[in-house]
């Protein structure tokens, strides 16, 4: 139609193909992975990166409250053990340090450990000071994006 009016000089010049089209609201269908998959990803990570993968595809947490994730936050449930979930720390996109705050829905939860980590989780808790990492980065501090290795980013890219 604009090609037209151009043709028939009822206007000069179609302006709207100087224009980007605007970006597309279509969501993206989240991607889950299947147990086995889950499985081969946590098997190709470094050993220390190992328990980051299981917690994070079996427990339902985001990225941030996994980092935010204390030694202290550990409870025994009548069913086990469990983490609170009360805080989380993104990542600044312009210092990449991690802020600490609540979490995404401000709300506090308690998640079941995942079998398979709940040896790991009692070793740590017991070798580790209270106010530590639960599950420390290979540096010993705080996870970030830029602690991933490799295999994690071209996963699941």
């Amino acid at each position: 139609m604009r090609d037209d009016a151009v043709r028939d000089r009822r206007i000069s010049v179609d302006l709207a193909l100087r224009s980007r089209s605007p970006m597309s609201t279509a969501k993206r269908e989240p991607h889950w992975l299947r147990a086995e998959q889950l499985g081969r990803l946590a098997d190709s990570m470094p050993p220390n990166c190992r328990p980051v993968v299981l917690f994070l595809g079996l427990a339902g947490c985001r990225f941030s409250e996994m980092c935010a994730r204390r030694v202290d936050a550990v409870v025994q449930t009548p069913h086990g053990l469990g983490v609170r979930i009360h805080r989380a720390a993104p990542q600044s996109k312009k210092t990449r340090g991690a802020i600490f705050g609540p979490t995404k829905t401000h709300q506090t939860r308690t998640v079941p450990i995942p079998p398979t980590l709940e040896t790991y989780v009692r070793d740590r808790i017991k070798n580790a000071l209270s106010g530590s990492c639960l599950i420390p980065s290979p540096t010993g501090a705080i996870w970030t994006h830029q602690s991933c290795p490799a295999p994690w980013s071209a996963s699941t890219g």
